[in-house]
């Protein structure tokens, strides 16, 4: 079982791995799993199967936004983690 790591330390953690910004909807100092993924989703992966997958896992009942890098706004389901990424500017 992984250890345990603040919510903000998480979401630095998916964004260092996956170059996804995401917010958990709790305070920065809530207890979570550690995302321990060494290598990022692949890119022809939804972003609901990347959610259920490798986010809610870990962070149980805890609510996720997943942040578009255009729009600043919650991106479809189906959208994949390529074109994800591919919304922010690098």
């Amino acid at each position: 079982m992984p250890g345990k790591i603040t919510a903000k330390e998480f979401e630095d953690k998916v964004l260092e791995t996956e170059e996804v910004v995401i917010r958990l909807r709790c305070p920065n100092d809530q207890m979570v799993d550690s995302y321990d993924f060494t290598r990022k989703a692949a890119d022809n992966t939804s972003l609901t199967d990347w959610l259920e997958t490798r986010i809610k896992p870990r962070i149980g009942d805890l609510t996720c936004d997943v942040i578009d890098g255009q729009t600043f706004q919650k991106p479809h389901g189906r959208t994949s983690m390529a074109k994800l990424r591919d919304t922010y500017a690098r």
